[in-house]
């Protein structure tokens, strides 16, 4: 029933926002060859992106953080 609950109020939302012609579209793209391949790209896409973002922000932060004790270190504090 929770899952029948979250179905009809995803699908509301997206009657919301989409017009039925549009998601009409939607449906025939995700039953054709391209929409079913999309489908099955998407998490593999999602995790690489996912990350990728990991290892930029951890580039950042280790940039970011050895800029703050460089400037830290000029004002004379300890580190």
């Amino acid at each position: 029933k929770d899952v029948d609950q979250m179905v009809d109020r995803a699908a509301h939302i997206y009657a919301s926002l989409l017009t039925e012609s549009q998601i009409r579209a939607a449906i025939a793209f995700f039953t054709s060859d391209a929409g079913k391949k999309y489908v099955q790209a998407e998490p593999i896409f999602f995790n690489k992106v996912i990350n990728a973002m990991q290892d930029w922000h951890q580039q950042i932060s280790t940039k970011m953080m050895t800029q703050v004790r460089a400037e830290m270190k000029k004002k004379g504090h300890p580190i």
